[in-house]
């Protein structure tokens, strides 16, 4: 209750705000220059869709967005079309007709638990007209699957926790935790043939999670983060970066060893099965930093990623791309994201005003953009 009345009062503020934006900003707005290349986005995840049509859009590409999201829809950066429900007849004949009309390049899906299988489904003929940066439907299954993506990596030799695939009820002692098979998945389903569910080692150790997307088996953007903090993303450098009189803190050079070993895995992993998609992991840091699932979409934290650039990432497709760049791309690491409504509402609670003043000043807001403000407004909305 209290959050939608912080939301209630706050949209005037952001009205006048967007509005004062658009009025200040309109003289220095540049006309982004063409190069050709259309990029289709889906999905109804605002800030991952925003995100990226934003750096697309700076880079002079053009951007069509085809979901529901009102939010996205308000956007100055794409133009927009209607998808009908992922699991409908028509959802790939749909995204079929919109790359045809448009002459798409690439087509980059913001998918979630609900529409990345049909995607998936839909990339044999979809890839016939356009670049998908998407996983086919039996490689995002492996993916999403916790006991099919433990296999896959123990496969090619990575170190797992020991996990069994269990049909039937077992007693779990305490080195042990059960777990679904999906993360979407209820916790306390019935284990039996048609609801299987694993039975992992249990890691004491804090939760990290990297976010990724592959290119022909070569990671091209990274970044990381701990469990409690998700849009704090961990110190990422590269070594011919660092200088020699740069300080670094116990917990940041810690931090920097947990995030190296998950680029490894991920760039391993990768490698091994010469993936193009995108992919979250979520690791355990103990003794070692362990995998314990994972999921093939694109996460929120590519808001991270404010710096210019992150578009190469889908846009290099020449087929000496991969050898010819430095990657990956990592996100600026002086810059932290938040969400203004999230943060006031915790200021408000915890009556944490000064740390909220920090964040306001340090930070960078999910969805704000100078340039194209009014997707900022109707976030806090609909949030």
């Amino acid at each position: 209750m209290l959050k939608r009345l912080l939301k209630i009062l706050l949209t005037p503020v952001s009205l006048i705000i967007c509005a004062l934006t658009v009025l200040l900003a309109k003289p220095f707005r540049r006309r982004c220059k063409k190069t050709g290349l259309t990029i289709l986005l889906s999905g109804d995840n605002p800030i991952q869709v925003l995100a990226l049509a934003r750096h697309f859009h700076r880079a002079g590409h053009k951007v069509i967005y085809a979901g529901k999201s009102w939010v996205v829809r308000l956007s100055g950066c794409l133009t927009s079309h209607t998808l009908p429900d992922p699991m409908s007849s028509l959802y790939g004949r749909t995204l079929l007709d919109i790359i045809s009309k448009h002459h798409v390049d690439i087509f980059v899906p913001c998918c979630d638990e609900t529409d990345y299988v049909s995607v998936g489904l839909a990339k044999a003929q979809l890839q016939k007209r356009c670049h998908v940066m998407q996983f086919d439907d039996l490689t995002a299954r492996r993916i999403a699957r916790r006991d099919l993506f433990i296999e896959a990596a123990a496969k090619i030799g990575l170190t797992v926790p020991v996990t069994q695939l269990i049909t039937s009820e077992v007693t779990c002692d305490p080195k042990h935790v059960i777990k679904s098979i999906h993360k979407d998945q209820d916790a306390y389903t019935k284990t039996t043939i048609e609801t299987p569910r694993i039975l992992q080692e249990r890691i004491i150790g804090e939760k990290y999670t990297c976010h990724c997307f592959a290119f022909k088996g070569v990671i091209r953007h990274f970044s990381a983060h701990s469990s409690t903090e998700s849009f704090r993303h961990l110190p990422l450098q590269r070594e011919s970066t660092i200088s020699s009189f740069e300080k670094f803190s116990m917990k940041d050079l810690h931090e920097i060893d947990i995030a190296k070993k998950m680029q490894h895995f991920v760039s391993a992993f990768a490698s091994a099965y010469d993936l193009t998609g995108p992919m979250s992991v979520n690791f355990i840091a103990g003794k070692d930093v362990l995998p314990i699932s994972a999921q093939p979409f694109i996460a929120p934290q590519i808001a991270c990623h404010t710096r210019r650039g992150l578009e190469m990432a889908y846009t290099r497709l020449a087929h000496n791309s991969n050898s010819a760049y430095n990657w990956p791309i990592y996100p600026d690491s002086k810059v932290q994201v938040y969400s203004l409504y999230r943060e006031v509402f915790n200021a408000v609670v915890h009556r944490s005003w000064r740390q909220l003043a920090r964040t306001l000043w340090r930070g960078r807001e999910l969805t704000w953009d100078a340039y194209d403000p009014w997707p900022f407004l109707l976030s806090g909305v609909v949030d």
